[in-house]
């Protein structure tokens, strides 16, 4: 227990996971593209080196059957690239040089690792299947986890988070450029201003997506070295709480828009969502592509059941993620955690310090808790919600067991989509008179 000034100070075992250094293994690339991975990260650890990082460093590493004479070249070139000499056609052979390496994330260009072989290792190391944009998206997590707006795509020294996600292509881009658009169609300055609203908005689901990301990343980490996770878990619901009200911020901002283009009559006070069965019969009045668009069975159900999510988080906190675990079949005895709990710090030295047998057995007690908890549990599935979710159409209830970790990409897909959509059909529309 560290004393300060004479003071006792409290100990919690709960250690910091903070790496400064992430291991990425590659598979399958051609020559150019390592290349190419290699000089961009060069440039990140330039970048690095200025802003007083030069400990933060993301370490590559090539898996291919032949040391080639050109990676061999590349690898002396490059101090930051190591390339291993493996039999690549077995899975078995990868994953083990990945445990060697503690590599973060693997990228799997010809898919040889198979969604369920992908899930089954999702909580220690993340596998992509795409260089772009999937792969890039993690190391750019990473970035964003060190506080750096850094683009692997496009990088850019000294870049702001809004120009860090208005690359060209993506959906706040899109968004910011309709603005553009809006004023050949006669659209008015504050509805010129909800657009911007709607691309920054845009910009911070890509942010809180990003911290997701790297979080997980921590946590797989954490998973391989055995330490604590609690607050790991504590960062990822405050991130995950973020993710969820600000795609919904961003459907709200849309439907504001629409609102005031199209005088559907709602005013700023009076509650409306963009799918809000009474702002649909109002829009279908004077738009009906638009109404066809949202009612689209599969976006009614996911805005509904985001709002679900979106209201848990808002108005009941989740903590944590909780796991589901279970009590071994096999217990320790009352006597082996007494032992272990005399075992785990010096009582007798406490107490000689003038420490009260009070406060001594105390904390005893506290220990035994947690070795208890750790010693006679195991965790079945980790990271899940445990809520009632309500049926749209029917309005029926029952609980479920939720995986929102394994939703992150498919919410921003489904954003993606729909605001794709709505935008492309304002592009085609007649100008406002």
């Amino acid at each position: 227990m560290p004393v300060v000034q004479g003071y006792h100070v409290p100990e919690i075992e709960n250690h910091r996971v903070r790496p400064n250094e992430f291991n990425v293994l590659l598979l399958d690339l051609t020559l150019d593209q390592i290349n190419t991975i290699s000089i961009h990260v060069a440039m990140l650890h330039d970048y690095l080196d200025t802003l007083g990082l030069s400990s933060n460093r993301i370490k590559l590493h090539v898996a291919a059957s032949t040391k080639t004479q050109s990676l061999a070249s590349l690898e002396v070139m490059n101090t930051a690239l190591k390339v291993h000499e493996i039999n690549i056609e077995l899975k078995g052979d990868i994953l083990e040089l990945a445990s060697t390496i503690d590599a973060d994330i693997l990228l799997d260009e010809i898919e040889r690792f198979t969604k369920k072989e992908i899930f089954k290792n999702n909580d220690r190391i993340a596998i992509a299947h795409f260089y772009n944009p999937h792969f890039n998206d993690l190391l750019n997590s990473i970035c964003t986890g060190w506080n750096i707006a850094w683009n692997f795509r496009d990088p850019i020294w000294n870049a702001s988070w809004l120009t860090n996600y208005l690359e060209l292509g993506s959906l706040a881009k899109k968004a910011f450029d309709f603005m553009d658009i809006s004023r050949n169609q006669k659209y008015t300055d504050d509805q010129r201003n909800f657009i911007r609203n709607l691309s920054n908005k845009i910009s911070q689901v890509s942010h809180s997506k990003q911290m997701l990301y790297y979080t997980l990343i921590l946590l797989r980490y954490a998973k391989r070295h055995g330490l604590k996770r609690d607050d790991l878990l504590f960062e990822l619901t405050y991130h995950l709480n973020n993710y969820y009200m600000f795609i919904s911020s961003s459907l709200d901002i849309f439907a504001r828009l629409i609102n005031d283009v199209y005088k559907l009559g709602f005013n700023t006070y009076k509650s409306y969502t963009l799918d809000n069965k009474y702002f649909l019969k109002e829009l279908g009045k004077k738009r009906k592509g638009l109404v066809r668009i949202i009612k689209l069975g599969k976006y009614l159900d996911w805005m509904d059941w985001m709002r679900q999510r979106r209201n848990l988080f808002a108005h009941q906190s989740h903590l944590y993620l909780n796991p589901l675990i279970r009590r071994k079949r096999t217990q320790l005895t009352d006597a082996e955690l007494d032992a272990m709990v005399e075992a785990s710090s010096d009582w007798v030295m406490f107490a000689s310090m003038g420490m009260s047998a009070e406060r001594i057995n105390g904390l005893k007690e506290f220990k035994k808790f947690q070795i208890d908890l750790k010693e006679n549990h195991e965790t079945v599935v980790d990271e899940i919600m445990a809520l009632d979710k309500r049926n749209r159409k029917t309005g029926s209830i029952k609980p479920v067991i939720f995986f929102p970790l394994r939703a992150i990409e498919e919410d921003h897909q489904m954003l993606k989509e729909i605001v794709d959509r709505l935008l492309d059909n304002l592009t085609g529309a007649r100008t406002i008179k």
